[in-house]
């Protein structure tokens, strides 16, 4: 008989206010399908924090972590190593302690492009938003050699050639295309989105988001018009993260078919 311990793994996710999130429940299915013991913890921590937060998950025997909005570019000076898409990002929202060193990845790009083969998603797509999300999603798709234009308030140094004011929504034919939403409106239920719905028939609102009691999105569904919620992308991400601190890749297709869920992004 065995009487050595089971490894334990210690991950969770760092972000403010973070009030809400399924990445606990995601990950802690995951570790329980793998017959994994172990802890997902969600970790709220202002920026001005978030340097010692890192340093004491470190030494508490962490094996990572997620992260999430606002974290994402910041914590990229942390890391002592960028792996995959995040070298070329710099945007960061895996972290793995790994032989003594920091390790940052960025499996949203991968959670975006598996969501996007689930779907009917057809070109041009229009980008929302300038975050760490966009970014991922304006990444992939160019990989992908797929159209696409980016409307943001404010355009950061990745789009300053190429992006639009958000104003401008309103004056493009966006009929057949798709619409991405990579910003933070739908967290709230009454939260407007600055297009008009008309202009989306025959064409896709991907939200990135998930909460599934925002209004002026659940009015699309009623008014026919198609839709795709941030949920694919969280669960395939959150698969490619389990990957990277397990080595366990999770039956992700099989598996989110027989679970739903609903409530506010992360």
């Amino acid at each position: 008989m065995d009487d050595k311990p089971q490894r334990f793994y210690k991950i969770g996710i760092i972000g403010y206010p973070l009030k809400q999130t399924l990445s606990p429940h995601i990950h802690q299915m995951f570790l329980k399908r793998a017959g994994l013991n172990g802890s997902y913890t969600v970790l709220p921590v202002t920026t001005e924090h978030l340097k010692e937060k890192i340093s004491e998950l470190r030494e508490t025997g962490y094996d990572g972590f997620n992260v999430t909005y606002p974290h994402k570019r910041r914590v990229v000076e942390f890391c002592e190593m960028l792996k995959g898409d995040a070298k070329e990002l710099g945007v960061v929202n895996t972290v793995f302690f790994r032989d003594n060193t920091i390790e940052g990845s960025n499996t949203d790009t991968t959670g975006f492009l598996r969501a996007l083969m689930t779907v009917d998603a057809n070109p041009p797509f229009f980008i929302v938003g300038s975050g760490g999300a966009a970014r991922a999603v304006a990444f992939v798709l160019k990989r992908e050699s797929l159209d696409f234009e980016v409307f943001c308030r404010t355009a950061p140094d990745w789009c300053a050639s190429y992006a639009n004011p958000v104003s401008e929504l309103t004056d493009i034919d966006l009929a057949g295309g798709t619409v991405i939403n990579a910003t933070t409106l739908g967290w709230q239920n009454d939260d407007v989105f600055p297009i008009d719905t008309d202009e989306l028939q025959d064409g896709l609102f991907f939200d990135l988001n998930y909460n599934s009691r925002w209004d002026w999105r659940n009015e699309l569904e009623k008014n026919g018009i198609r839709v795709c919620t941030g949920m694919d992308m969280l669960v395939f991400q959150a698969a490619e993260s389990f990957r990277i601190w397990t080595g366990i890749a999770p039956d992700v297709i099989n598996w989110r078919d027989k679970h739903k869920f609903g409530g506010p992004d992360e």
